[in-house]
Parts: C-alpha cells; structure tokens; sequence
C-alpha cells in the first residue's frame, strides 16, 4: 500500500502497475479478482491523472463500480486536481472531450463522477455557464445525474455570483425533484445560503425548518451563517435566532456571536465618532485657512484698489488730453475754414473790382460822345 501511495504521489504510473499486480497476486493467489478498497483504487487513478493519463484515470472510476467499490465524491479529488493546476478552463474542456471520446469512440462506461470532477472544476474556475452547459450533456454521455452532481451546481450558483443566482438553483432543485433524486443535508444548506444572500431572504428561514424536519439538528456554522447576515440586515429576528441556538445545544456559539457582534458595533461607533470628529477638525482647518487667506489678500487688495484708482486717474488724464487735442485739431479746422473762407470774399471783391474797371474803360468818354455833335 505504501507503494502505491508513492506511485500515486509522485505520478509513476508503472510503479502503480507493478504494486497493483503484486497486490493482486498475493491476496488471490490461486486467481480470481482481488476487491480493492476505495484508498487503493484512488491512489492509482491519481498516479494515472498526474502522469497526464486522464483516459485511465477515468475508466478506474468505472472500474471501481464494476468491482463493487463504488466512487465517493473524493476519489476523484487528484482528477481535479490536475485540471485546476493551470488555472485554465481549456484543460477543463479537454478533459470533457477524453469523456466524450471514451463514451463515442471506445463504448466505455462513464462513471458519473467522472463528470462530477469535471463539474467542479468548472464551478472552481469561476464558469458556472459552463457547468450548466456539461450537465446539460449528461444524456449524450449516458449519465444520469446524482446528488452530487446538483450539489456542485448549487454550489457554483452561491460561489460564482453575488448575490448567489437563486433562479438558476430554484430551477435546479425543480428538476431534482422531478428526477426523484434525494436531497441530502448539503444539499439544503447550498439552497439555504443561496435565498440567505437575496433582498428577500425569507425563505432562507423555510431552509432552515426543512433541515431541523429532516435531518434533525442543522449545523452550527448554518446558523453563523443566518445570524451574521440578520446582523448585517438590523433584523430584529436575530435575538430569536440566537435564542434558538442556546436551546439546541449551541449555547457557546450564540454567545461568541453576541460578543462579535457587540465588539462590531462599537467598532463602528468608535468610527462614526471619529469620522465626526475627524470632520470638525477639516472645518476648523478650512475655517483657519479660510481667514488665513482672508487676512493675506488684505494688503493684496488694498493695492489692487490703489493700482485700479491710479488706472482710473491716468485714464481720466489720458481722456481729458484726447479731448483737448481733438478740441485744438477742431478749433484749427475752423480757422483754415475761416481763413479759406475770408481769402474767398477778397478774391470776390478783387475780381468784382477789376471787372467794374474793365467795364468802365470800355464806355466812351464826355468828349467822345460830344465830337459827333460837332461834326454835324
């Protein structure tokens, strides 16, 4: 066994071979087939899966129901594993193809946990789209689906999202119920924390009565989990809750959570106070500041008001010159209009003189007119 267990740890597929064997022989040494326990057919599907041999790894799923070791929800843990080491959701899809060509092309049984492992890979990975989408494949794989495989998905709604996809798992345990497949008490827990975490969370309550009817005794980390969040609500059923708890054994729980829930609430007054007076003191800085700069600007606006007087006066001045020069330039345009004018009249006078002259000089004199007379 310790054999096998190396091989498994180290990935040695023909030291998982020969240790097999040998275990086979001495168990029956007159033949027939030897019944393995779930730890030996584990360690070998986990020397084929980290040797990257994942067509054998899943047919040792198979062949421990075939050999009448059923899988349990871990055997395949090493599978997982391995698809997870990369964080890359193509190992995942490849690991669904080995399924899809065991099934298509070699006619070999596929275990349900072979896909269950694949499942939750994808749900690890963060893709619960494509979780969905594999088990949708189920019939094409001959599969039929079995609680485990509708807790992975019930877990993917509540890890993959916030808040958890609660009409998906709805849906779900819709058709869980219809397959007739049997809720266990995980099962009612994934469903409970799935409403839990919803504006309505009512029915996380319902969830909870379905456990205690059930399965008696619920969990005392599921009533951490409804206490916190009727905490983080200020729902006053809380007080009821932790009631319940001291009366169902968990009495110390309920009292840890009271004193948590004390140290959080003064925690966050210890804040708000701060905040306050963190506040106060921003104000009275602005405050300070405020005058600081006040007092500051004072000489800088008194001289920004004899600077703006000095501009008012040299512009009044600069004004007042403009106007006389535009007063000169006028009165001087009136004198050579005046001058122009006067020179105008003398040229008149001038030539009205000078023709008078013409004129006269062009009348005959007195003796003039007188000769003819006398010529008669």
């Amino acid at each position: 066994m310790k054999v096998l267990s190396t091989a498994a740890r180290y990935g040695s597929v023909y030291l998982a071979n020969e240790a097999w064997n040998l275990l086979e022989k001495r168990s029956n040494p007159n033949g027939g087939n030897h019944k393995f326990s779930e730890s030996s057919y584990a360690n070998r599907l986990a020397a084929f899966a980290r040797a990257s041999d994942l067509p054998s790894a899943f047919q040792v799923l198979s062949q421990m129901q075939q050999n009448g070791t059923p899988p349990t929800t871990t055997t395949a843990n090493a599978i997982e594993e391995v698809l997870l080491a990369n964080n890359d959701i193509a190992d995942v899809d490849s690991a669904y193809f080995v399924l899809k060509d065991l099934h298509d092309e070699q006619h070999a049984t596929i275990h349900v946990e072979a896909l269950n492992i694949i499942l939750r890979a994808c749900v690890k990975l963060g893709d619960l789209s494509r979780a969905l989408g594999l088990y949708r494949d189920c019939s094409s794989l001959s599969i039929d689906p079995t609680t485990n495989t509708f807790n992975i998905l019930f877990e993917g709604c509540n890890s993959t999202t916030f808040p958890p996809a609660v009409e998906i798992a709805m849906f779900l345990a819709e058709e869980m119920k219809e397959m007739g497949i049997k809720a266990e008490v995980s099962t009612f827990e994934e469903l409970l924390k799935c409403n839990l975490y919803q504006d309505n969370y009512d029915s996380a309550f319902m969830y909870l009565e379905s456990l205690k009817a059930s399965f008696g005794k619920p969990r005392g980390v599921v009533y951490e989990w409804m206490a916190t969040r009727l905490f983080e609500m200020s729902d006053p059923r809380l007080e009821i809750l932790l009631e319940d708890m001291e009366q169902i054994g968990y009495a110390l729980q309920a009292q840890n959570l009271k004193e948590q829930f004390t140290q959080i609430m003064l925690e966050q007054q210890q804040e708000q106070e701060q905040e306050q007076g963190q506040d106060q003191v921003n104000q009275g800085e602005e405050q300070y500041e405020g005058e600081q700069q006040a007092f500051a600007e004072q000489p800088y606006q008194g001289e920004q008001q004899l600077e703006g007087e000095q501009q008012y006066e040299a512009q009044q001045q600069y004004e007042g010159e403009q106007e006389n020069q535009e007063a000169q330039y006028q009165a001087q345009e009136q004198g050579e209009q005046a001058y122009e004018q006067e020179g105008q009249q003398q040229q008149q006078q001038y030539n009205e003189g000078h023709n008078q002259s013409q004129s006269e000089s062009q009348l005959p004199s007195q003796s003039e007119l007188e000769q003819p007379e006398r010529r008669n």
